[in-house]
């Protein structure tokens, strides 16, 4: 490996610590101020680190996948997440969706460790119902008062970002032939899932 492709490494690195590091900093110190419904919206997937990193796998999987997977896999867990919003509004509390959040870490750092390759329509489908956690959980704990649909239009622009985040640092992976990379990080998130499954 030349000296070019270990200093892109390095950057590619550098990157991937600091957008993990960011949601568990930015936990660190709660209560933002809900200046209105839209950008308490856009803060709240950075509140836990389970949405983040969710998100940074969804996106990085579908860079592994190649092909169609690159824009399904984010379109179908932004689809997803919209469509939890109003079924948290009817239903209420689901029994374990926190557990099954903290879950799709595991599968998705699975997926990625593993580079699985089940059939496209298979992945995507598991990806939506994922997905669809994400978004019940972010309007359950959305703040009293705040109207639904500003408060998703927030979040779900600040989710369509960390899932650009995470395919933009899949696609700098590949581009330095650090494929070994996306599995890395794979495994970092199945371990997270596990850890949070377990606390």
């Amino acid at each position: 490996m030349n000296s070019r492709s270990v200093s892109g490494w390095t950057r590619v690195a550098a990157w991937t610590a600091l957008v993990t590091a960011l949601p568990i900093t930015l936990q660190a110190h709660p209560g933002h101020p809900e200046v209105s419904s839209w950008i308490s919206g856009a803060f709240h997937p950075l509140s836990g680190w389970d949405h983040a990193l969710a998100l940074l796998g969804a996106g990085l999987w579908g860079v592994q996948w190649g092909g169609r997977a690159r824009w399904v896999f984010p379109a179908v867990f932004l689809g997803g997440m919209a469509a939890g919003v109003p079924l948290a509004t009817r239903v209420g509390t689901l029994p374990g969706l926190e557990s099954f959040v903290l879950a799709s870490l595991l599968v998705l750092g699975l997926g990625l460790a593993f580079a699985v390759r089940a059939s496209l329509p298979a992945a995507a489908s598991l990806v939506g119902v994922f997905a669809l956690a994400h978004g019940a959980s972010h309007g359950l704990e959305s703040g009293p008062g705040l109207p639904p649909m500003a408060y998703a239009a927030g979040f779900l622009m600040s989710s369509a970002v960390w899932l650009a985040i995470g395919a933009g640092l899949g696609l700098a992976a590949r581009r330095l032939h650090e494929e070994r990379w996306l599995r890395w990080a794979g495994a970092a998130l199945a371990i997270g899932g596990l850890w949070g499954l377990a606390a």
